[in-house]
């Protein structure tokens, strides 16, 4: 069986502004304006040189965009495979309580993900495998790691 295209609609001002072609320079497939785009803040954990969690803002939460670059994260192993996650505001107050779950890593991610209080503005993602490593240098906001890069 042939496919047919029908020439006539991209040979058009429709086709040509839809796939790109003619006046037109943003087309579906041509360049985009991109400088309104929400960029959500995270912040990366990691140990030996691979990213092993990451805590994201939520678009739809209410650190979306620049509002999560105040926000500050810890995650701390307590013992072998128990870590404790912690979220703080800018001005050094928690949200919400400690998440520590033992099981491993991808079950603490996995908790802290189920937090009622966290889950509506956060997620955390596990990139890799459990790695028993202390993450960060301790709990509370002095040893917070800040998240970056929200925009919007």
């Amino acid at each position: 069986m042939m496919n047919i295209v029908d020439n006539s609609i991209v040979s058009s001002d429709v086709g040509r502004n839809l796939f790109g072609g003619g006046r037109r320079q943003n087309g579906v497939f041509g360049p985009q304006d991109r400088s309104n785009a929400l960029a959500m803040a995270s912040v990366f954990f990691s140990s030996e040189g691979l990213s092993r969690v990451v805590i994201r803002a939520l678009p739809t939460g209410q650190y979306f965009g620049a509002r999560g670059n105040g926000i500050s994260a810890v995650m701390y192993r307590m013992s072998a495979n128990r870590f404790a996650f912690q979220m703080f505001k800018t001005d050094g107050s928690q949200i919400n309580g400690n998440v520590i779950q033992g099981g491993g890593m991808a079950a603490a991610v996995d908790k802290f993900n189920a937090d009622a209080d966290l889950n509506s503005d956060f997620v955390a993602i596990a990139l890799t495998a459990d790695v028993d490593h202390v993450f960060s240098g301790g709990t509370g906001y002095a040893a917070a790691t800040g998240l970056s890069g929200g925009a919007g």
